[in-house]
């Protein structure tokens, strides 16, 4: 998946390619953020302190980012 990702963010930084290719990289790569941060959110609560405190910083990342 980190290739795709690289591949998908390589296609729509690039002006050369398609509109259709960068439309879709664009597309996708909003797809893999909203699932991987819902996941987040699902286990925002987890029991175990280091998961969670692992959770918490990959969403406070995920906002930093926005």
């Amino acid at each position: 998946m980190p290739d795709s990702i690289d591949q998908a963010g390589a296609s729509l930084a690039n002006p050369k390619e398609p509109w259709v290719k960068r439309r879709d990289a664009a597309d996708f790569l909003g797809r893999v953020a909203s699932r991987a941060t819902a996941v987040l959110k699902a286990c925002a609560e987890e029991k175990d302190v280091d998961v969670r405190t692992a959770v918490v910083k990959a969403l406070q990342q995920a906002s930093a980012a926005l």
